[in-house]
C-alpha cells in the first residue's frame, strides 16, 4: 500500500487551495442569504417577534417604575 508523503498533501493543497477557499465563501453566502430570507427577516416576522418579545417582557415586568428626577425644574 502506498504511503502519502508530506510533500504530497502540501503539494494537492498549493495546486488546489483556491478550491477550499470558494467553498468557504460560498458556504459563507449561503448561510447570509438563508438567513436573510427566512421568515424572521421579513416584515411581518420581525414585527411579530418584537411585539412577542414586548409582551413577554412587560408581564414579567409588573414591578417597573419610571425613574424620578430629583431635579423640580
Amino acid at each position: 500500500m502506498a504511503r502519502i508523503e508530506f510533500k504530497e498533501i502540501r503539494l494537492f493543497f498549493l495546486r488546489n487551495g483556491y478550491l477550499l477557499i470558494i467553498a468557504a465563501w460560498l458556504l459563507t453566502f449561503s448561510f447570509l442569504f438563508a438567513n436573510f430570507w427566512s421568515y424572521y427577516s421579513s416584515e411581518d416576522g420581525v414585527r411579530q417577534t418584537l411585539q412577542s418579545s414586548i409582551n413577554a417582557g412587560s408581564a414579567h415586568s409588573t414591578a417597573w417604575r419610571p425613574i424620578r428626577s430629583s431635579y423640580a425644574g
